[in-house]
């Protein structure tokens, strides 16, 4: 089974609206406490890990399956964004870093399905791009995600627009000081 969603917000926004569909707003406030508890964690170098597994409880697949990594690394790049719009790039890049490493645990278990892996490789184009500040990295996962799946095409957008980006020189404002990954991971689709 994918679990294919075109763009991070919407995987963000999908995760919420599960947990507001049970009706049950004793929940709904439990999944946003613990998002909040893990980016109040993850700003300090002491409490990532267990920030990491108030995260990872929030996942109901069993613990270290490829959709509990899978959607603790949706959460860790929720409180990635979350840190980075507090102003708090350390914590923002740590989160990252742990949400890239959830992709890759993710993807070995997914190696055999390519719309999961066109979106674990889009979800890293988006993590190397928005929080890690290397567009170069970005427009290659961009590219291997629409080569796994030809219809995602927000995919192509992003390899499209990050290239027009590299060529054209221009770069966002630095959110890490250290790059993520010099070149993605090894799994490329077969053709």
């Amino acid at each position: 089974m994918a679990f294919s969603l075109p763009s991070f917000s919407c995987a963000a926004d999908a995760a919420t609206a599960k947990v507001a569909k049970s009706g049950d707003s004793s929940e709904l406030a439990n999944f946003k406490q613990s998002l909040d508890d893990g980016r109040r964690l993850f700003q300090d170098d002491a409490g990532v890990d267990a920030g990491e597994a108030k995260l990872g409880a929030l996942s109901p697949a069993a613990q270290d399956s490829g959709r509990w990594h899978f959607d603790l690394a949706i959460n860790l790049m929720r409180v990635a964004f979350a840190n980075g719009d507090a102003n708090k790039p350390k914590a923002a890049t740590r989160a990252a870093r742990r949400a890239v490493a959830h992709l890759d645990l993710a993807e070995t278990q997914f190696k055999d399905d390519p719309k999961q892996l066109s979106t674990i490789y889009e979800l890293r184009g988006v993590i190397s791009e928005r929080l890690l500040d290397n567009t170069t990295v970005a427009q290659k996962y961009y590219q291997i995600a629409a080569k796994f799946d030809p219809e995602n095409q927000s995919a192509a957008e992003q390899a499209r627009r990050c290239d027009s980006t590299v060529q054209s020189g221009d770069t966002p404002a630095t959110v890490s000081t250290t790059p993520a990954t010099t070149t993605p991971t090894t799994t490329t689709p077969s053709n």
